[in-house]
């Protein structure tokens, strides 16, 4: 799984629980009313985190392409208002071009794993939270809202998985495209260069085609380099540096198959002149 920026809201509803669990300790019968009280607060709370989870999945995701998009989304999605239940997620990722069948895919397999239907587990958190937030009515205890988050939490990894993990999924497919067209013009230049090396090299009027040449080969052999390291941090950078590379990558892609070009047209006209 690709770093996730859901780590830090997951780490605070760990501590909520461990320090409401300490306030008021289970097996003491007397802390039975509190753990009620606790109980509400839990649900309350992880909707509110699940809420900012999708928030900042969906902010992340509008922060790949253009500053206007972002702030559009940040806009539109700055109160949820619980419109995050497991069906209104794969709404969002039909309208942000996510891959649907990535999260199915990822809960169904993380429901056989855990035993658990996690979707199901899911929204019936946020459930508890309505029951709670508008009817005063605690239907759950401490205890087994924690758990059931534990189930819950990897419904919001399938989405970020299926949302920025896709687009990082498709930066790298596009950075490997752009990185072998680019070794296919400099092996080109290189072919053309092995055809015309003999001919410039010892032929005293061609020193202007010997100079475009050299220049042709060293300029494809740069923008070559920097599509393999741009291939190479693309499995290992974070996701906000991708599209600059991408764009590094496909900047340089076409530069190299502009000189493999431009390398043609010197080797055509050579052939032709020497007919």
């Amino acid at each position: 799984m690709m770093n996730s920026c859901l780590v830090e809201y997951f780490r605070k509803i760990d501590i909520l629980f461990l320090e409401l669990d300490k306030l008021a300790p289970e097996n003491d019968v007397k802390n039975r009313s509190i753990r009620n009280e606790f109980a509400g607060l839990m649900v309350i709370s992880l909707a509110a985190n699940y809420e900012n989870c999708v928030k900042t999945i969906l902010i992340n995701y509008a922060d790949l392409f253009h500053d206007k998009f972002s702030h559009q989304v940040e806009r539109k999605y700055s109160y949820l208002n619980s419109r995050i239940k497991y069906e209104t997620l794969k709404e969002y990722l039909s309208h942000f071009d996510g891959d649907l069948f990535n999260f199915e895919n990822k809960v169904s397999k993380y429901s056989i794993k855990l035993k658990n239907e996690i979707n199901k587990t899911y929204d019936q958190i946020l459930t508890w939270r309505h029951s709670y937030a508008h009817a005063n009515s605690v239907i759950t205890s401490l205890t087994d809202a924690y758990k059931a988050h534990r189930y819950a939490k990897y419904i919001l990894y399938s989405f970020e998985d299926s949302l920025l993990g896709h687009a990082k999924r498709d930066s790298v497919r596009l950075i490997n495209i752009f990185n072998r067209n680019s070794s296919f013009a400099f092996d080109a230049i290189e072919s053309n260069y092995e055809k015309i090396k003999d001919r410039i090299n010892n032929e005293t009027n061609l020193i202007a085609q010997k100079d475009e040449a050299n220049y042709l080969l060293a300029t494809a052999r740069k923008f070559k380099t920097i599509c393999e390291e741009a291939q190479q941090k693309a499995n290992e950078c974070s996701i906000n540096i991708l599209p600059s590379i991408l764009n590094q990558a496909q900047n340089a892609a076409t530069e190299c198959q502009k000189a493999s070009k431009a390398f043609s047209a010197l080797k055509n006209g050579l052939c032709q002149a020497a007919t």
